[in-house]
């Protein structure tokens, strides 16, 4: 059976580009899975340009913390094999915590580091 892969990354736009590189490669170790983008709504359609990329998904702010819940039950409906948390934010972590997986990968976004230098 495929993995289902769910990759996390609501913005900038620069970043969303960027993240293509990870998808490439979760495409070179897993050539049969089924990959969602979990982005915001403007970067969709730059996400559908990710063509590693099979099926793009959106949450915004602007859908507050009342719409997190229900859209993370409705992918965790989906059974994901693997969640890879590039974000790294509050909203980002309480999707992981809703979303059940039998793994997950966080980006170390190293703040702290970034913050001294």
């Amino acid at each position: 059976m495929h993995p289902r892969i769910l990759v996390i990354r609501f913005g900038s736009l620069g970043d969303i580009i960027l993240s293509s590189a990870a998808i490439i490669n979760l495409r070179i170790a897993y050539p049969g899975a089924h990959i969602t983008y979990l982005t915001k709504a403007v970067y969709l359609d730059v996400v559908r340009m990710i063509r590693e990329v099979d099926e793009p998904v959106s949450h915004d702010v602007v859908d507050g913390a009342g719409q997190l819940i229900p859209t993370a039950l409705a992918l965790d409906q989906r059974n994901f094999d693997l969640i890879v948390d590039l974000h790294r934010s509050f909203r980002s972590w309480c999707f992981v915590k809703t979303i059940t997986a039998s793994h997950t990968i966080k980006y170390p976004k190293r703040r702290w580091e970034r913050f001294r230098a």
